[in-house]
């Protein structure tokens, strides 16, 4: 089995966008541009029923119903990003053994693939590498992370876990209650031990602790502007201004550069640790906004109504790129 720091490892992932079958409403509030900030798109809005993905009824979903089958879904994630989602699910969280690079998902030859939780045969009896509809169900998107599985989605709250009213959580409520989101209970016992010291009880705070393994860190905290005035998504939203981008970096993070958002009451808020998780950005209608940019990267750069800004820096090795645009 494996350890402890498969499960605390970063399990997210986000891809560029090229378009989007879905537009699925979910609010009705617009603002004075008519730009509808609560209609969400795609697999912002959740992820399809497992049954429309599996084709062919056997109750297990292939890498190709999955790949292709949420990729109609919504395409503003790639094939490839749709795969390595697909593997990360097999690998971390079933018993499926990859040692065998030439094994193939659907060849039927690894007998240690775990057959409770995810295996499958097709016509000819072959083990179908898959997931079935309880891993399927792990998959959601995390507000700050986008697509994201297992805990990394949110862990529940403490007093959802502490059935007995006690103040403590014992193994059992543990494991029973994080379970469905992580079906491996022996990594979730060593998350368990890993955590609640030498009594074996988990309090609320050795609890938070662990919740915070799982969590975002805080972008927002040296921002001035408040969420109405500035959102940021990892998911294409209805409605954005700008989008980031890294080259053909999808998971990119840890950028070389800056931006400042100056709105017209001359507040500004700065941006200097990118991360996927902002890749889309909303800003306020009711304000005008100057953007003004650094570059120390040769291939990042923002995108405003189809016109890119940055993304071929080729002096930056000598000083920063810089401009401003005016919104």
């Amino acid at each position: 089995m494996r350890s402890m720091g498969v499960l605390l490892s970063a399990l997210m992932f986000a891809a560029s966008m090229s378009g989007c079958i879905e537009d699925l409403s979910i609010g009705e509030s617009t603002d004075e541009s008519g730009c509808n900030n609560d209609v969400c798109v795609g697999l912002s809005c959740g992820f399809p029923a497992f049954d429309s993905l599996d084709n062919d009824s056997n109750g297990i979903l292939d890498v190709y119903e999955f790949v292709y089958g949420l990729h109609e879904f919504d395409d503003q994630y790639n094939y490839e990003s749709y795969s390595k989602i697909f593997e990360e699910i097999i690998y971390e969280l079933t018993d499926y053994d990859d040692d065998d690079e030439d094994d193939d998902y659907d060849d039927g030859g690894d007998e240690d693939y775990d057959d409770e939780n995810d295996q499958g045969s097709n016509q000819e009896g072959d083990v179908v590498i898959g997931l079935n509809e309880t891993l399927y169900g792990i998959l959601g998107v995390n507000e700050y992370l986008g697509i994201c599985f297992s805990l990394y989605c949110g862990a529940p709250d403490f007093v959802e876990l502490d059935l007995d009213g006690s103040g403590y959580l014992d193994s059992n409520e543990f494991i029973n209650g994080m379970f469905e989101q992580h079906p491996l209970q022996e990594e979730l016992q060593e998350v368990f031990d890993e955590f609640s010291g030498d009594d074996g009880l988990l309090d609320d705070s050795e609890y938070e602790a662990f919740q915070r393994l799982l969590g975002a860190d805080d972008f927002r905290s040296s921002f001035n502007h408040s969420e109405d005035d500035i959102k940021f998504f990892p998911l294409r939203p209805n409605c954005y201004q700008l989008e980031f981008f890294d080259g053909n970096n999808e998971f990119f993070s840890g950028w070389g550069g800056r931006v400042n958002f100056v709105d017209s009451d001359g507040v500004t808020s700065t941006i200097d640790d990118f991360s996927h998780h902002m890749t889309y950005v909303y800003l306020n209608h009711d304000k005008s906004w100057t953007i003004e940019y650094e570059f120390d990267e040769i291939d990042i750069g923002f995108v405003i109504d189809g016109v890119t800004y940055g993304g071929d820096n080729e002096n930056w090795d000598d000083d920063p790129v810089v401009g401003s645009v005016k919104l």
